[in-house]
């Protein structure tokens, strides 16, 4: 393009110098990207009325047909763009691209508005011919494909964001089994081997699963969504989190720091600086679970309300079984292994017997800014940013941290405008004692593993018909898992106080 415009330039030289120098100056100055719109503006001057000249002429058809090209540079550079945005399957876009390449013949600079047009046409074309043959129920309801039977599984055990969608969640268990495996007669739960064979047949597009693996699916979804929900209330901030990938003895060492640099006068040698010491903390993740079993007869009784409360109930219970874990090491104080010291203790400068209040919390923030580094000794200005307090102090904490008279309150929402770095454990059975510390960025004190990383309850299925309680006593049986671990890993971001009373 940069070789059109000075041929075009030198053009507007023999016809007017004068405009000629104007445009080579500024073409001086412009960036390559500008090419396309200078282009354009050499062309326009060279199209002014001037002596007939055979050559100038030439050279205004030439710039004319160039910046035709340009044009369609760019409309193409338009629809590439517009045809990845769209996301149409292959076909589609290869047949949008062929379209507008021909509209390109004949008008260079495409506006957007035809190549959307285009587009949607595509889209509208596509969509009609995807529906072509399908056969649709005169009325009704008719499950024709595993996306759906897993919808209306997934609705009838709650799962939100599967409702809504246009299928309808089955009103009982045995409408959910006889959907999902064709077996309307219930003729498979009487072959003396309970579930065996619950293939699905109620649609050829069904191939793969079968009733007790999509109702795993379905349970699955819905106590993930009453974890999410019922959370840990603010536990997950106490502790840092690592994917663990096996059951070995995982090690972690915290590393001392250097000390001061040395003067050297003039004249003297450098000396060696001391170097810092480490320590070993070291912990092993354990497995959690127990067996659920779905009976015959829950199905021939259709019961589903039971089944679709255990995916909460489970959710709930692996909640307690990972808060109780976490809460222990603050109620039992265990030992920081690496010093064989409790984790709170005098010795580390994070125990006090003062009950809460604002001078309290005043000798916390001085607690925390003035630890200090392992070996340097130099103090690591720790702020302090949570609490975590049981019911009984709830009131208190929150009183606190409203609390701004005359600005008087040095904590006034230093935990949250709306109290959320209060976090009211009802784990902690002392109506008294309360925790304190500093963000786990500034100072990690507490690490959980979990096994690849995955911290809420699975549901696993043993769907083996001919052995184990399927064979023996016509149920379907689910596991339910968790895998984690944790240590203390320090004692400087954190503290506690045990109160009398």
């Amino acid at each position: 393009m940069k070789k059109s415009i000075l041929q075009l330039l030198e053009a507007l030289r023999q016809k007017n110098a004068s405009r000629c120098a104007e445009l080579s100056l500024k073409f001086a100055n412009i960036a390559e990207a500008d090419y396309s719109i200078f282009l354009e503006t050499v062309t326009t001057a060279l199209a002014e009325p001037a002596p007939a000249d055979p050559a100038v002429a030439i050279a205004a058809e030439a710039a004319t047909a160039t910046l035709a090209e340009a044009h369609r540079i760019q409309s193409r550079n338009r629809i590439e763009s517009s045809l990845i945005a769209s996301k149409l399957p292959k076909p589609a876009q290869d047949l949008a691209r062929t379209h507008l390449e021909t509209a390109l013949t004949s008008e260079a600079d495409l506006p957007q508005a035809k190549i959307d047009a285009e587009l949607a046409s595509v889209r509208t074309a596509f969509a009609a011919f995807n529906s072509v043959g399908r056969i649709h129920a005169v009325s009704g309801v008719t499950l024709d494909s595993a996306d759906k039977l897993t919808l209306a599984c997934e609705a009838a055990l709650g799962v939100k964001e599967s409702m809504n969608k246009g299928v309808p969640a089955f009103r009982g268990l045995r409408e959910m089994y006889v959907a999902i495996t064709g077996d309307h007669d219930l003729a498979k739960l009487t072959g003396g081997g309970g579930f065996s064979g619950t293939r699905m047949l109620a649609s050829e597009a069904v191939i793969t699963g079968d009733f007790p693996n999509i109702l795993l699916n379905s349970m699955t979804k819905r106590l993930l969504q009453d974890w999410a929900e019922l959370a840990l209330d603010g536990l997950g901030n106490l502790y840092t989190k690592q994917s663990i990938s096996d059951y070995k003895l995982q090690d972690r060492v915290r590393e001392g720091y250097f000390g001061e640099l040395s003067s050297v006068t003039e004249g003297d040698a450098y000396t060696e600086i001391s170097y810092p010491t480490d320590e070993l903390v070291t912990y092993q993740v354990s497995k959690y679970g127990n067996l659920l079993s779905i009976s015959e007869e829950t199905i021939r009784n259709d019961d589903l309300g039971a089944i679709a409360r255990f995916p909460g109930r489970l959710a709930r219970a692996g909640r307690w079984t990972l808060k109780n874990y976490i809460t222990n090491f603050f109620k039992n104080n265990p030992n920081y292994t690496a010093d064989s010291v409790a984790w709170f203790n005098a010795g580390h400068y994070n125990l006090s017997t003062v009950a809460l209040s604002q001078d309290s919390l005043i000798a916390d923030e001085v607690a925390l800014l003035t630890q200090t580094e392992k070996d340097s000794g130099e103090p690591l200005g720790l702020p302090l940013d949570w609490l975590m307090v049981p019911p009984a102090l709830a009131a208190t904490a929150r009183q606190i941290n409203q609390t701004n008279t005359a600005g008087s309150n040095a904590f006034f929402q230093r935990f949250g405008a709306n109290n959320e770095r209060i976090y009211v454990n009802e784990k902690l059975t002392d109506v008294t004692d309360y925790y304190y510390g500093t963000n786990q960025n500034n100072a990690p004190f507490l690490e959980m593993g979990f096994l690849d990383g995955i911290e809420n309850p699975q549901i696993f299925l043993a769907n083996q018909p001919t052995i184990g309680t399927q064979f023996t006593m016509d149920e379907l049986q689910y596991k339910v898992k968790m895998v984690f671990a944790g240590a203390i890993i320090d004692f400087r971001g954190v503290g506690k106080h045990v109160v009398a009373g």
